[in-house]
């Protein structure tokens, strides 16, 4: 199996996602049904791969095993009518 992003192939190995995300909303109501809204996400994802063949690109930090990580963050505002 190739990975696509990761640049290596995969024999005989597995992957594990780890991740996760926590959001926070604020919702005012500033007059009858209307509505104005604020969210803020931010979230994790870990992705390991283990018992790797060998690199396409370029070499791995390790022979067996490589990790790959990222961070995310989103504002989202959001407005409601009642009709």
């Amino acid at each position: 199996m190739e990975v696509p992003e990761g640049g290596f192939k995969v024999g005989d190995g597995h992957l594990q996602l780890d991740f996760f995300y926590g959001l926070v909303n604020f919702m005012v109501d500033p007059f009858d049904n209307f509505t104005v809204g604020l969210e803020y996400n931010y979230g994790r994802r870990e992705n390991k791969y283990y018992n790797i063949d060998y690199a396409i690109k370029q070499p791995l930090d390790s022979d067996e095993n490589h990790t790959q990580s990222r961070l995310a963050t989103r504002i989202s505002f959001g407005v409601f009518y009642n009709f």
